[in-house]
């Protein structure tokens, strides 16, 4: 029998991978209106940046406690193009934020008229479940926005993995895909959570904020990826590919 060839790392990344914070060659450039736009001229599937609400109420790209550019000029790159924003909306610790930051990024979409956005809450856990169930309310009829779950933030009531699993069902109908992250030993856990309540997308993520040396070997991406031969999912890579390193 004639074996299939492997496709190539450079044929993976432009199938299977958005670009993690835009392309930047100082980790200072992450999340910059520079280094987004440089990775949506290089047209991948997306590119992930975070946002934040600054002490002027103004909603801005970066990573705690960065305050780049504003949001609404960074999201005007992917007006007209394929390449959609995922979006991870940086929670503040005071809990009456996190409506404004929701309702001022849908508003802006949807001026914009972005194809698809794919949103993450993230940042304070406290209240992450209570944004996500907000966010639920504005956009259960809306196939243009959906929800990326990083599963990691709920790792505080891991141990009541029922809860989990009631939020997620909850939320499914605007889920798009479950976001673990690469070097957690839990892969087919994640995945079979994700074919119970038929989310069609994985997509790993990478640990580098608190790294000095990120990397995920190609070898593990294409150990992730067949997981696709045992569920029926699909295996994307929220990952740098300036962190992989190749066989």
């Amino acid at each position: 029998m004639r074996k299939t060839k492997n496709p190539s790392l450079d044929s993976l990344i432009k199938q299977k991978f958005g670009l993690h914070r835009g392309v930047y060659s100082n980790v200072s450039e992450e999340n910059s209106l520079q280094a987004i736009k440089k990775a949506v001229d290089l047209e991948p599937l997306w590119v992930e940046f975070d946002i934040i609400l600054g002490n002027d109420k103004e909603l801005k790209t970066g990573h705690p406690p960065q305050a780049l550019d504003k949001f609404k000029d960074v999201l005007l790159l992917f007006k007209e193009k394929k390449t959609y924003p995922k979006i991870d909306l940086k929670l503040r610790e005071e809990k009456k934020f996190y409506p404004f930051m929701i309702n001022k990024t849908l508003d802006l979409v949807d001026s914009y008229g972005i194809k698809f956005t794919l949103i993450s809450i993230t940042g304070d856990k406290k209240y992450i479940m209570e944004a996500q169930n907000y966010l639920f309310q504005k956009i259960k009829n809306n196939p243009k926005i959906k929800l990326n779950i990083d599963l990691t933030k709920y790792e505080e009531i891991e141990k009541n993995f029922k809860k989990i699993e009631t939020h997620i069902n909850h939320l499914k109908n605007i889920i798009y895909c479950l976001s673990p992250e690469i070097h957690k030993n839990n892969w087919d856990k994640n995945a079979q959570l994700a074919e119970k309540y038929q989310i069609k997308n994985i997509c790993f993520w990478l640990r580098s904020w608190d790294v000095l040396n990120p990397k995920v070997s190609e070898e593990t991406i294409r150990k992730a990826l067949e997981l696709e031969k045992k569920y029926n999912i699909e295996i994307y890579f929220d990952i740098n590919p300036q962190y992989i390193k190749p066989n």
